[in-house]
């Protein structure tokens, strides 16, 4: 792939002259042009110094990018100390024609980062186009003559560099929202864009620390110079691991530090200069020189070098003086100098460097040098400097290492545990990349974002690689995180596999890619280091070449052994999209939507066959969207709102549903429109439970319908909404026994497995017995084979039965499996209405507390997601729970939700526990009149269970008003229902209450 255009996220500065008319009134156009020329040129000049590159001149205005050829991560830091660097020339230029002509000109200057579109560098034409630069404009406009102007995304990316004052929103010709803004009031010397944390502790480097310690050792006992170079990527903490041990080692040694610079004038020995600024001055730091002599030479070679004095000194002569410093300063106490940046570094320097670690004698002196991994593309052979050098990489930190870090953050308690987990696995165990993710996601940004200052670190690192492996790692970017050799070799025109196996070792030197495991036989496959370094990449890709290459990789992907439908539809999905936002909405975008929908939706069938809703939701919506216009789209539709519904999306599954109506009405499918309206009566029945005699009309005429019609699938979903609709769980049973065998006959697995699950629930809530609905549910499992959703359904119905034989141990061990399963199936709704039953194990199990976390958790997801049918149920265990431990008054809150049952709802728990507190209070006539009302509440019910806790609560109420034998005539009535249900565990309580 040869790239013509590349994205890019640059800085813009716009510079426009004010007061230039005037100056044209005044002066001869010779001396106007003249003037204009030293404006320019001054302005050029500070441009390019920091590393801009002007892009145009238009009539008074300069604009300049920073990012355009290369990208650095500090281009919004250069262009910011650029534009207060222009405002101060300009003013000395200012001044001096006001000397010159009594003229004084101005500028208004306005700095903003963004993304643009840039041409080829290669072809000389850094022409950017993009909003960004509209922006920049905009903001110059508003800003008053000597004003600098900078946008929202600069000053996020200099923020701890500069004091700057928020404006008012700009109301910008063009933009549709105002445009934030800050006036720049101060750039600030020395600062670095983004301070680095300092106030969390350091994490996982104990490794590290203790080699600086034996390095350090090792030049003491050897008074000798020890060389230790860490390299490691951006952010990955080699500053923080310095400071950890300079602070380790300040009581006994002398430290100093310095770090080279990217760009600047002189800047070949500005380390040596800054550690000569540390050390008081030149003229200070060669005190520690003994002889007079000596120190006045190795004065004169060091101003040379820092450029303190003119004139020209051998570069012999200032590494000669350079080590004679060290050596002294050593001899008086332990030197450690720290480099910094050393990938920066003039050639020149880092032959300093080579010489010092050679030459350096009877002087205990540690170097301590930081790079990034270019260091060694540079000069390979820095880690064959001799038995005094070392080596390290400094790698990421672990999974458990990350954590600790992020927990050390306070504001990490304040972020879900979803987007946690998100940081940790974008960040990479990079600690900057995390800590700059924990920030933005705290100031309100979405977990898959990526913080500008990673953006910009990562994308001016990819920036630098050789353009053949920069070629390489886009197109790996485009399939994924995860990618092929072979995806790359077909990618690749014109490149042969040996090239491609060569490129790919680079890219793993320079740790930006790793080997990984492959899907393909035969072939190798890589992952990126960091998801983020993959995402940055990405990004870079002009959406045309993104369109293209997504749809050949889909295209190739297709013809792979194996089962790639998700695989192959996202890549033809994102071909389409490009298209889309492109405004390429024609015959080729039709056919792309085409070729994405087909592949998506068969993923999606398989997934709601396996039971996993949420993957099912998410590819069957997708497809549905992509064939909007399809006549398959309806029956996408159908599935897609049954697997909404199934992870509790019960509003969106409702509108779902009804376009499905629409879709068939508007096809004239009359058995389209039937299957729609059946799973829609269904779904309903979840909100609407005063629904379920125009749902159960709807079952029956549906049966006799899909009967004429010989659809068994119809008939088994048919039957399946009247055994919702019917009024007792013995009817329900009935009708969903029919729906299993038209399930099995029309080989619908997942309708056969969801009747199934309903014929369990029936059987624990309804009047069969608890030892012959074991051996049902223990029939069912053995045959569930891969069934996940059906496997964890009767798992939960086991664990409430079991118990009722006093099996807790087995209880708990089956309902926790069975909701993990539904927490990988991402069955949301389910896991919180099965809070039902392993509530109700614990308290029969007599553990109010544990009854409680279960069942509170299920009652506020159920609060989240809007449902009202099961909440009350649920709220009805937890009163109980809660009274169980005395805690009255929290208890009556869920009494008050427990009382909203809907009309017609199906009710699985009922208590009397407003009753019982108001016996506890002495109000015994009130309190039996509710309990009472209970009782008869629960009596047309069969559900056995229930109908006994009730009248278990009414002889609790009656015993306390000292009514005895009614109370007794309570327990026994309870304790006939239990042993008709096989509930021994309340059967037991029952008898002893009765005393024996």
């Amino acid at each position: 792939m040869t790239a013509r255009e590349v994205r890019k996220t640059v800085t813009i500065v716009f510079a426009d002259v004010t007061g230039s008319t005037s100056l044209g009134e005044r002066l001869d156009p010779e001396s106007t042009r003249e003037v204009m020329n030293r404006y320019f040129q001054g302005m050029r000049g500070v441009l390019e110094r920091h590393g801009g590159t002007i892009e145009k001149f238009i009539g008074d205005a300069v604009v300049a990018v920073f990012g355009v050829p290369t990208l650095h991560d500090d281009d919004a830091l250069r262009a910011v100390r650029a534009a207060s660097e222009m405002r101060a020339v300009l003013g000395q230029l200012s001044d001096a024609l006001e000397r010159e002509s009594g003229v004084r000109i101005e500028a208004r200057i306005g700095v903003n980062t963004g993304e643009v579109v840039a041409g080829d560098p290669g072809s000389g034409q850094t022409f950017v186009t993009g909003d960004c630069v509209n922006v920049a404009a905009r903001l110059q406009q508003n800003a008053a003559p000597g004003e600098i102007v900078i946008g929202d995304a600069t000053r996020a990316l200099v923020r701890d560099a500069v004091r700057a004052e928020r404006l008012e929103p700009l109301v910008a010709k063009g933009k549709s929202a105002p445009v934030i803004a800050w006036r720049l009031q101060e750039v600030i010397a020395g600062a670095p864009a983004i301070a680095r944390r300092r106030d969390v502790p350091m994490v996982g480097r104990g490794a590290e620390l203790a080699q600086l310690r034996r390095s350090y050792d090792d030049a003491k006992r050897e008074r000798s110079c020890q060389l230790l170079t860490f390299i490691g990527a951006p952010g990955i903490g080699k500053s923080r691991l310095a400071d950890e041990f300079v602070a380790s080692v300040a009581a006994e040694a002398r430290v100093v530090a310095g770090h080279s610079l990217e760009y600047g004038d002189g800047i070949t020995y500005w380390p040596i200069a800054e550690i000569l600024r540390q050390l008081g001055g030149v003229e200070r730091s060669v005190v520690a020189i003994p002889d007079a002599v000596e120190r006045g030479v190795v004065l004169g070679h060091l101003r040379l070098a820092i450029g303190e004095a003119a004139g020209g000194g051998t570069t012999a002569e200032i590494f000669w003086a350079a080590r004679k410093l060290l050596e002294a300063l050593a001899r008086e106490t332990p030197l450690v100098v720290v480099l910094d940046d050393l990938q920066w570094a003039e050639p020149t320097f880092l032959d300093l460097v080579e010489y010092l670690v050679t030459l350096v004698a009877d002087a205990p002196v540690l170097a301590v040098c930081l790079a990034r991994p270019e260091l060694l593309d540079a000069r390979p052979g820095w880690s064959a400097l001799g038995r005094s050098a070392r080596v390290l990489p400094l790698g990421a930190l672990s999974p458990t290492e990350s954590t600790a870090l992020l927990e050390a953050d306070q504001a990490i308690k304040t972020v879900p545990s979803a987007d946690r987990t998100r940081i940790i696995e974008a960040g990479g165990g990079n600690p900057l990349f995390l800590q700059q993710m924990l920030a933005m996601i705290r100031e309100g940004a979405t977990p898959a974002a990526v913080p500008p200052t990673v953006q910009a670190l990562i994308a001016a690192r990819l920036d630098r690689i050789p353009p053949h492996e920069r070629v390489l790692l886009d197109l790996a970017s485009v399939e994924g995180q995860v990618f092929h050799h072979g995806a790359l070799r077909e990618l690749s025109d014109g490149a042969d596999q040996g090239d491609i196996a060569t490129r790919l070792v680079a890219l793993v030197r320079r740790e930006l890619i790793r080997q990984d495991r492959t899907l393909f036989p035969g072939d190798d496959a890589f992952r990126f280091d960091h998801v983020l370094i993959r995402d940055v990449a990405y990004a870079s890709i002009p959406k045309t070449r993104r369109a293209e290459v997504h749809e050949r990789l889909a295209t190739w992907l297709g013809q792979m052994p194996g089962e790639f439908d998700e695989i192959v539809g996202y890549h033809f999905e994102q071909a389409h999209r490009y298209r889309i936002e492109l405004r390429r909405n024609d015959d080729r975008a039709g056919e792309l939507a085409r070729r994405a929908s087909e592949p998506l939706a068969a993923a999606g069938r398989r997934a709601f066959t396996r039971g996993d809703m949420a993957a099912s939701a998410n590819l069957l919506g997708r497809a549905a969207a992509l064939s909007a216009h399809d006549r398959q789209s309806g029956e996408l539709l159908v599935m897609l709102g049954s697997a909404l519904a199934r992870v509790g999306d019960l509003a969106r599954a409702d509108r779902v549903l009804g376009d499905a109506i629409d879709a068939a009405v508007a096809a004239d499918d009359r058995r389209l429109e039937l299957h729609a309206r059946v799973e829609r009566a269904a779904w309903r029945l979840w909100v609407e439970p005063g629904s379920a005699a125009a749902a159960r009309r709807l079952a029956e005429d549906a049966i006799a319908r899909f009967g004429e019609l010989g659809d068994d699938r119809g008939l088994a979903r048919a039957c399946r909404l009247l055994g919702d609709a019917e009024t007792t769980w013995h009817a329900s049973a009935g009708a969903l026994e029919r729906a299993v065998a038209y399930a099995r006959r029309s080989g619908d697995d997942r309708e056969g497995s969801d009747a199934l699950w309903w014929i369990g629930v029936a059987m624990h809530f309804g009047p069969m017995p608890a030892q012959d609905a074991i051996r049902r549910c223990e029939a069912i499992l053995a045959e569930v084979g891969a069934d996940r959703t059906l496997e964890a359904g009767m798992r939960g119905i086991l664990a409430g039965l079991l118990a009722m034989r006093g099996q807790y141990t087995e209880a708990r061990e089956l309902y926790a499996s069975g909701f993990a399963i539904l927490e990988q199936l991402g069955l949301k709704l389910r896991m919180a209405t099965r809070r039902t039953i392993s509530g109700a194990v614990e308290l029969l199990a007599g553990d109010p507390v544990a009854a409680e976390r279960e069942l509170r958790w299920g009652f506020e997801r159920l609060e989240q997601i809007g449902e009202r049918i099961d909440r009350p149920g649920i709220a009805a265990q937890l009163a109980e729970a809660l009274y169980q431990q005395g805690r009255f008054e929290e208890a009556e809150r869920f009494v008050e939700i427990a009382d909203q049952v809907i009309p017609g709802a199906r009710v699985r728990y009922r208590f009397a526990v407003r009753a019982k507190m108001l016996a506890r209070r002495g109000e015994f006539d009130r309190a039996e009149a509710l309990a009472r009302e209970v009782v008869a509440l629960a009596e047309p019910d069969d559900n056995l269970n229930m109908r006994g806790h009730t009248l278990m609560d009414l002889a609790e109420v009656m015993r306390l008003a000292d009514k005895i034998a009614e109370s007794r005539h309570c327990v026994e009535t309870a304790l006939h229902l239990y042993e008709r249900k096989g509930n021994a565990v309340s059967a037991a309580a029952a008898r002893a209450l009765l005393g024996g």
